[in-house]
């Protein structure tokens, strides 16, 4: 399905949920719960954590669906609940967050090649994953849907409300943290 068109149903889905319809509700989350758990676990970077937030995601968009007016690409509304339910999340999780393991990065990659320079890749993606979940939370916000959920800068910038330049600022940031933090790392 092209992602207009995925879109335009997505949208008329959550017309419908908004009317009280509890089937589209199901039809809703079957298309889009696949994409909301690998969005959370690319921000969170923890699959027990992702599963959970994506929940959440969908309670709060039962919860607004009466008050929904389409004035945006579904997909930006739905990004902004997740982005916004992820911020909070962080925050509200922050000291359970201290042991978040990455093995599941690491371990969803093949071992195709060379087995040495296999668990190299493995373990620079797992401190990449690290370094992406500590930083601020715009930034990894940013950072996800631009450099990991494939979003452009304007889409990015609908998601978060804010301009062009600030969210491309911000991936640059982000991207400048990680590297001077690897950096660092290799050097120690």
């Amino acid at each position: 399905m092209r992602d207009v068109e995925k879109e335009d149903k997505g949208a008329e889905i959550y017309e419908r949920v908004a009317r009280g319809d509890e089937s589209a509700f199901s039809e809703l989350f079957r298309m889009y719960s696949k994409s909301m758990v690998n969005y959370s676990f690319r921000y969170l970077g923890n699959w027990h954590e992702a599963e959970e937030a994506a929940q959440e995601i969908f309670l709060r968009l039962y919860r607004v669906a009466p008050r929904y007016e389409r004035r945006a690409r579904f997909s930006t509304f739905l990004y902004q609940v997740a982005t916004n339910i992820l911020l909070n999340w962080v925050r509200d999780h922050s000291r359970e967050r201290a042991g978040t393991s990455y093995e599941d990065v690491a371990g969803s990659l093949g071992t195709e090649g060379d087995i040495g320079a296999e668990l190299d890749r493995k373990s620079l993606l797992g401190r990449v994953a690290e370094e992406v979940a500590r930083l601020p939370g715009r930034e990894r916000a940013a950072l996800v849907m631009v450099g990991i959920e494939g979003f452009s800068y304007e889409e990015a910038s609908e998601v978060l409300g804010t301009s062009f330049r600030a969210v491309k600022s911000l991936v640059h940031r982000a991207r400048e943290r990680v590297r001077k933090k690897i950096k660092e790392e290799k050097i120690t």
